[in-house]
């Protein structure tokens, strides 16, 4: 099981009280606002309880950095400069970046005067350098003054930057108690990394029993990471009985995502018959979607 320690090219997202459900987020996004417009668009770009689709993630990452909001804008920058959803534009992508920048003065104003989605925004301008100079202890600063006001966004990367050391030193202790702050009204990532910490008894107590009940929280949200993690869960019998029938279906539905683990997993469990009937053709299927090259792909016996 796997850290879950963000990526280099970190997709941020604003979070929307009340838009936990995507029924009701896309709602609060077809009227125009702006803060649902960008998780949706995060939604659509991770798979998290929709299909991934990123011309979907594109067209409301769009719609938000139209209304000035510069997550959204940052995000767009990330798309038009990975080609996801659009043809690969630097041109474009540093247009979206130079927005945000021009905002770094005002954004930065209203954080002062306690604006808490200011606050949030402000903290993350600084941790990844955009429009302001990169800097991981005013990152800290302004994520804590905004977690403090309930802003789940700021208490997950609070959690992550404290289990990370970026701004601050190492305390797993700290990163627990704010990603638990977060996972508890909702937020999916900070479930996934509560999750991983019971399991691993980083800055709590290990307990596997946690641990899954955790990953189930953020899987049943669509958490491809949650979903690969909840099948391993299943497959090992670590804080749930054994069953390799609900790995597999946990597996299936990360790989279902994209998730290249569970891809390879569940091209072994058709293989050798676990959890599934044994099916060669749906193994090699999967080993294929997971980059396996033929010749590398296990044995599968008819």
């Amino acid at each position: 099981m796997k850290n879950p320690v963000p990526v280099v090219l970190l997709i941020l997202c604003l979070s929307v009280a009340g838009c936990t459900k995507t029924n009701g987020l896309r709602k609060a996004a077809e009227q125009g606002d702006a803060k649902a417009e960008v998780k949706l668009g995060e939604m659509y770009m991770n798979g998290q309880g929709v299909a991934r689709d990123d011309v979907q993630a594109v067209f409301w990452f769009r719609k938000a950095a139209g209304q000035g909001g510069a997550v959204a804008q940052y995000n767009l920058g990330i798309m038009y400069a990975i080609g996801r959803g659009v043809t690969q534009d630097d041109a474009q992508a540093i247009f979206w970046w130079r927005k945000v920048a021009e905002q770094a003065f005002q954004v930065r104003k209203a954080a002062e005067r306690g604006d808490v989605d200011a606050q949030y925004i402000f903290g993350w301008m600084s941790m990844l350098g955009i429009g302001v100079t990169q800097d991981d202890a005013q990152a800290l600063s302004w994520f804590r003054k905004a977690a403090k006001q309930g802003s789940v966004g700021a208490q997950t990367l609070l959690g992550f930057m404290y289990q990370n050391g970026k701004g601050v030193a190492y305390d797993n202790v700290q990163a627990a108690s704010w990603y638990r702050k977060a996972a508890e009204q909702g937020d999916v990532d900070a479930q996934y990394s509560l999750g991983w910490m019971c399991m691993n008894g980083r800055g709590v107590v290990q307990d596997y029993a946690q641990g899954v009940s955790w990953f189930h929280k953020a899987a049943e949200q669509g958490d491809a990471g949650a979903q690969n993690s909840l099948g391993w869960a299943y497959a090992i019998g670590h804080g749930v009985a054994q069953d390799d029938v609900q790995a597999a279906s946990w597996y299936r539905k990360a790989a279902e995502q994209g998730d290249v683990n569970s891809q390879y997993v569940l091209g072994n469990m058709y293989a050798e018959g676990r959890g599934v009937t044994r099916d060669c053709a749906q193994s090699r299927a999967w080993f294929r979607k997971a980059g396996v090259p033929v010749q590398k792909m296990p044995t599968c016996p008819q």
